[in-house]
Formats: C-alpha cells, sequence, structure tokens
C-alpha cells in the first residue's frame, strides 16, 4: 500500500531539526505493514522545504530502506508516480 504525506502547509524551516530527523524513521517504520513495493510520495511547496527533504531522503538510503520514496510539489503528480 503506498502513501502521499502532503506536508505543504508546514514551514519545515520552523521544524526541529530533531523533528525533521524523524521523518525518515516514520517512513521506516510502517515500511513491513505496507509491503515490499512501497512507495511514498511527499509533497511540498517550497523549494527550500523541497531541498530540505531531498537530504533527509539522502538518509533514508544511508539507513538502508526498501522502499521507494520521492519528492514531488503537487499531489497530481505524486498520484501519476504512485499509479505507475
Amino acid at each position: 500500500m503506498n502513501v502521499i504525506w502532503d506536508l505543504s502547509r508546514i514551514n519545515l524551516t520552523k521544524v526541529l531539526v530533531s523533528d525533521m530527523r524523524k521523518i525518515p524513521l516514520a517512513l521506516n517504520k510502517f515500511m513491513p505493514e505496507r509491503g515490499d513495493n512501497y512507495k511514498a510520495a511527499l509533497v511540498t511547496k517550497t523549494a527550500v522545504d523541497f531541498y530540505m527533504l531531498r537530504i533527509y531522503m539522502s538518509i533514508l538510503k544511508l539507513i538502508g530502506s526498501n522502499f521507494q520514496i520521492r519528492l514531488f510539489q503537487s499531489k497530481g503528480d505524486a498520484w501519476q508516480w504512485l499509479d505507475s
């Protein structure tokens, strides 16, 4: 089962770094429940938030996550990727 996390209403520059570190861990935690081909789409509106999330996606790869994750700036694009 795939998921979209719409983070567009959150200004990620105001989120504490300690809380930002929890995003990859939270996504990784739900992986067993969602299956082997789990896809997670994160949607954000601003360029700053987009690039901040890219950093945390890199962390996910380093800790060895088995699911696919991508960033989007629109829910439409996110849905299209999840349906592919």
